[in-house]
């Protein structure tokens, strides 16, 4: 997981929300890398520090499912977010 800092305004149509200039939020790597590729010079993101008591439930479903496929920790089709949760804390 990644810390993503924006710079210039933009609609992330993945996540269904306009990014503004100064936001911050977490991605996976491989999404940060994405918007790099489509948006040069509109983010920049650095690592975000390795703490296990993180807050998970802080991230979006999609950035769970993605951490849980990193992770190789299957989740059902129709989890949700509070499921999800459990199951990569457990």
């Amino acid at each position: 997981m990644v810390n993503v800092t924006v710079h210039k305004a933009f609609r992330d149509l993945k996540e269904h929300v306009d990014r503004r200039p100064n936001d911050t939020f977490v991605a996976t790597e491989e999404r940060a890398r994405e918007i790099e590729a489509k948006l040069p010079g509109y983010i920049t993101h650095e690592s975000a520090p390795q703490d296990d008591g993180a807050d998970l439930s802080a991230l979006k479903v999609s950035e769970l499912r993605k951490l849980a496929a990193e992770r190789g920790v299957t989740i059902p089709r129709n989890a949700s977010k509070d499921r999800i949760l459990t199951l990569l804390e457990g």
